[in-house]
């Protein structure tokens, strides 16, 4: 009976996976307390039950072990061994993982921007505009000799104008994926 009776690292030599996943696995519910013998740090993994906490999981789930399945792949077959939907996950999980590092280096390698900063600077741009074309306009008025009313009058549609139009931008922009590819 004691062979049935693990640490938490043996049970994940046992399994194939890193103890960290271990860990995950009871944060996530996959193994609840039944499977554990002791509390804490110290805690055991009573292996049978285990197996079989992660068995029912993964019945129950179609054959996935967590949410990280890819997309578009075909869920492992039923009559696939717990150690092989255990190393199907783990590659889907690393198959991810991948994915995300190498968004992340084409992002620092500046083939990608964040979105929310291109808007940002898109929208300082379209403002220094604006206000250069606003205080342009109002010189040359000035400059005319037009009534002040008109004056004050053709700012605060101006103003609306814009203010509008920038509400209308920033709704846009929040549609916006996360990274915008940046074209050469």
């Amino acid at each position: 009976m004691e062979m049935d009776i693990v640490s938490k690292s043996e049970f994940a030599a046992l399994m194939g996976v890193r103890p960290p996943t271990v860990s995950a696995w009871l944060k996530r519910g996959r193994l609840t307390a039944e499977s554990l013998v002791g509390a804490g740090h110290r805690a055991r993994i009573n292996v049978p039950v285990a197996r079989e906490q992660l068995r029912r999981y993964l019945d129950d789930s179609g054959g996935r072990a967590t949410s990280t399945h890819a997309p578009g792949r075909a869920a492992p077959a039923g009559d696939q061994t717990l150690e092989d939907a255990i190393k199907t996950e783990r590659r889907d999980t690393l198959r991810l993982n991948n994915a995300r590092l190498r968004e992340d280096a084409a992002l620092r390698a500046g083939k990608f921007c964040l979105t929310a900063d291109a808007v940002q600077s898109e929208g300082r741009i379209v403002g220094r505009l604006l206000n250069t074309f606003t205080n342009a306009f109002s010189n040359a008025l000035v400059a005319e000799g037009g009534p002040p009313a008109t004056l004050r009058i053709l700012k605060q549609t101006w103003d609306e104008i814009r203010n509008r139009d920038a509400a209308l931008f920033r709704d846009e922009a929040s549609e916006l994926e996360k990274l915008t590819k940046v074209e050469p």
